[in-house]
């Protein structure tokens, strides 16, 4: 698990891709941490290291260079295929159980990419517009948090089918955000609540879809009960089951 916040801005070294993927070489910068007593000299093989946001583990380590295996679905979801010689990436290594928690939960686990349509200065802010499928709109909304590239960010306004981020001088300065342009594309993770969320509705819909095809009185659903794209929901009903499943209907109902 990561929190969102840059400790290194690293170098691609190398990127040879090999039977779809691709084994990906970074070098992090030397005397230029954020915080000075978090140091990359101390990770190893095994580790786990967010490459602007994506959750990768050390294959090996050579001269200074750490390597990363991207395979094809990270490749195809992220900007990690694009990556240049000599682009810049931003780093961070997962988080100790006894770390400060100061960004959000950042699992690694990027959903799609997000187009930057444009970047407008802020008096010191700068403000980035992204633009994403309507599929994953939904999981974005005002005053939430998302990972762009791995930064933690607040989200500052939604529009239908983007959303606009304002970068304090720090994070723009400490991250590749400050070489971005319009037209790039950056790594966005939502905030993973926001999906737990809407699969705890499609389950208690799916629940109370059973009950009303089920035996009159019984607590069991049918088992051929059909609902939500042909989805089979099967097994008793218990009343701690009945309360959850009566608020969160609650929620459904408020609009969520």
């Amino acid at each position: 698990m990561f929190t969102g916040l840059i400790e290194n801005i690293a170098e691609v070294k190398s990127f040879s891709p090999e039977n779809k993927s691709a084994l990906i070489g970074i070098m992090p910068s030397r005397g230029a941490f954020i915080d000075k007593e978090k140091d990359f000299s101390h990770c190893k093989t095994g580790d786990s290291v967010a490459i602007n946001g994506v959750c990768l583990t050390v294959e090996k380590i050579s001269a200074g260079t750490f390597f990363f295996r991207a395979v094809n679905e990270t490749l195809s979801k992220t900007n990690l295929g694009r990556l240049k010689i000599s682009q810049k990436v931003n780093l961070e290594r997962a988080m100790a159980a006894n770390g400060r928690f100061d960004g959000h939960i950042v699992l690694g686990h990027v959903d799609t990419v997000a187009k930057i349509e444009r970047i407008e200065n802020d008096g010191d802010a700068r403000l980035f517009w992204l633009s994403t499928g309507g599929e994953y709109s939904k999981y974005i909304a005002s005053k939430g948090s998302v990972a762009v590239d791995g930064v933690s960010l607040t989200v500052a306004d939604v529009c239908e089918n983007s959303f606009m981020l304002s970068v304090i001088p720090h994070t723009f300065k400490n991250t590749t955000l400050a070489g971005k342009k319009n037209g790039d594309l950056l790594n966005l993770e939502c905030d993973v609540f926001a999906r737990y969320i809407e699969r705890m509705l499609f389950c208690a819909k799916a629940q109370r879809n059973s009950h009303e095809h089920s035996v009159a009185a019984s607590k069991t659903p049918s088992a051929e009960a059909k609902c939500f794209g042909g989805a089979s929901f099967t097994g008793d009903v218990s009343l701690g089951d009945e309360r959850l499943l009566a608020g969160l209907f609650a929620l459904e109902r408020s609009g969520f």
